[in-house]
């Protein structure tokens, strides 16, 4: 995925670095600068430290500098944004966020019924810009609230019209993406939000005096219409054709189907994987295994539930390095004296296993 990725990561790097510097330059360098006091600054601070503690248990230097930059350049956003970014000036944010979100929209659902005026090279329909469709089920999942907001809190015709028919494609690309994680998601966060707000003594009655005056007449019928079209939209079924690794299959064919297969106790060995990684979890129990590591110190607990080939065990008299093939050469894993430690750790709890060739 990096062919999509990895040019977003510079540009929003780039974005980040510009506003950093006008941040600045408006703080006089910083001899003005005064941060906004906030409880999740605390977390952040504490996230990234633990980030760059654990850094030299890293077996792969590169791709943790590259998950390093990306949290601090996060955690750099949400300062800029907290200190720089008066309420003000969040409109056009709101707006600019709803016209991003209906062209990208608007891409994923002509690829879905296979009308995609240009072919963009994907892993896996229909991920409009994304490389992925799991990639623009977690961008949609962010915009689609900040879209909802501007609806909340528009009184012009354009406003109303841009943001309702923005919130309405992209719903309607999310459930196309079929991507189960983001509808339990942005659901369980909806959820989450409006109890807090109905339940809570002090925000019940504002929340609720919001939501009145913010809907007319007007209003009212664009939301019926755009609640319509989606019911309309939404089951269609899927007309592009992908015979690839991340194609649908059976229990990705429709809504319905998708709901079902969440209680699929498997989930095509996602459990697996998470009961393995808590063994790499308890060899590494302190600082883990580097910021962005897992994917490279993984495979040997893996135990043949995500991989294709079997990861079987290697011969006990000699488990001080792991084995490959009928003639046991050694693999590319110990390039590194680190690797070799973080091997030999498998080997006091008794795993002894032989790599097949994919991991070399």
């Amino acid at each position: 995925y990096e062919y999509s990725l990895m040019p977003k990561r510079l540009a929003l790097h780039l974005c980040i670095a510009l506003s950093l510097l006008g941040w600045l330059l408006q703080t006089d360098w910083g001899r003005s600068l005064r941060l906004v006091s906030s409880s999740l600054l605390l977390p952040l601070f504490c996230l990234i430290g633990a980030a760059l503690l654990s850094t030299p248990a890293t077996t792969h230097h590169l791709d943790t500098l590259v998950e390093l930059t990306y949290q601090l350049a996060l955690i750099a956003l949400t300062l800029v944004a907290a200190n720089a970014l008066p309420l003000k000036r969040l409109r056009p944010l709101l707006w600019t966020n709803a016209a991003a979100g209906l062209v990208v929209a608007l891409l994923g659902i002509l690829q879905y019924h296979d009308l995609a005026p240009v072919a963009i090279p994907t892993n896996g329909h229909p991920s409009a810009t994304f490389g992925y469709r799991n990639f623009a089920a977690m961008y949609l999942i962010c915009a689609i609230p900040l879209a909802g907001l501007l609806f909340l809190t528009s009184r012009a015709p354009s406003g109303l019209l841009l943001s309702g028919i923005s919130t309405l494609l992209m719903g309607v690309y999310l459930v196309y993406t079929r991507t189960r994680g983001a509808w339990l998601g942005i659901a369980a966060a909806l959820f989450v939000v409006g109890g807090l707000a109905l339940l809570h003594p002090r925000l019940r009655t504002p929340f609720l005096k919001a939501l009145r005056s913010k809907f007319n007449r007007p209003k009212n019928i664009l939301l019926l219409g755009c609640l319509a079209l989606f019911i309309l939209l939404a089951p269609l079924p899927a007309r592009f054709r992908d015979t690839g690794l991340q194609r649908f299959d059976e229990k990705k064919v429709g809504i319905v189907s998708t709901v079902a297969s969440i209680r699929q106790q498997e989930g095509r060995g996602r459990l697996a994987m998470w009961r393995h990684t808590l063994d790499l979890i308890r060899d590494q129990p302190l600082l883990g295994v580097g910021p962005g590591s897992w994917k490279r110190a993984y495979p040997p607990y893996d135990q043949s539930s995500c991989t294709k080939k079997k990861m079987k065990r290697g011969a006990k008299g000699d488990p001080t390095w792991m084995k490959l093939g009928p003639q046991g050469r050694k693999t590319k894993f110990f390039a590194t004296n680190r690797t070799y430690r973080q091997m030999t750790r498998v080997k006091g709890k008794r795993r002894y296993y032989k790599l097949s060739k994919v991991y070399v």
